[in-house]
């Protein structure tokens, strides 16, 4: 049974466990085993699943349970495209408006890349660094929809098959985000993490394509 302190979000949890696979596409979430898993009563358990479906994580079955919602190829495209979309104006906005307390929190993060093992380490990481980005563009609508997306694709990593030199990529890519936002080059920053998001596209219809 989860222990779960009085700062820690049921919501958070349960996306969590969703984006980096725990749980997997067409699982069946019942409320009453998540309750008792997570030590909480159904009600911030129905409030999660609701603010989850909102995020197209899952799909309700209302009072009873939830299903982990499956990834199909019409809404993978939709995804990428809107995300190409944002990206560029993201790496633009940050350029212009990241404060240097959101640099050193990237810099620090940064050298944690060198201690990380596992891939799930390193999604979690990516996801950390990918946060602070979005919030320094402040604009939190922007940063709202651009935090959906990336939740909606991270758990792909970890259903896909993925080969090493793809984190070593991410790393080299967060280097020269990191230098680009310091120097405020704002075409720097829109270029580099449109080819993040350009990589991980590749890496997901090559492996598609081997039927992994």
């Amino acid at each position: 049974m989860a222990n779960i302190d009085a700062d820690t979000s049921v919501f958070r949890i349960l996306r969590d466990r969703i984006i980096f696979a725990e749980y997997y596409p067409g699982q069946v979430l019942p409320i009453g085993e998540l309750a008792r898993d997570l030590a909480v009563s159904a009600t911030p358990i129905r409030e999660a699943l609701v603010c989850l479906e909102n995020e197209g994580l899952v799909h309700r079955v209302p009072n009873s349970s939830a299903r982990v919602k499956e990834i199909n190829l019409q809404d993978l495209r939709d995804i990428f495209e809107l995300r190409l979309i944002l990206v560029e104006q993201v790496g633009i906005l940050a350029a212009q408006r990241i404060n240097e307390g959101e640099l050193a929190k990237l810099q620090t993060l940064l050298k944690k890349f060198a201690d990380v093992k596992k891939s799930i380490s390193v999604m979690q990481l990516d996801a950390q660094l990918h946060d602070i980005v979005y919030d320094a563009t402040k604009n939190r609508a922007l940063a709202k929809v651009a935090k959906t997306l990336r939740n909606q694709i991270t758990r792909l990593w970890f259903i896909v098959k993925r080969d090493e030199y793809v984190f070593s990529a991410m790393i080299e890519d967060w280097k020269q985000l990191y230098k680009a936002l310091k120097n405020r080059n704002e075409d720097e920053c829109a270029n580099v993490l449109r080819e993040h998001v350009l990589k991980f596209i590749e890496e997901v219809k090559n492996s598609i394509g081997r039927g992994k």
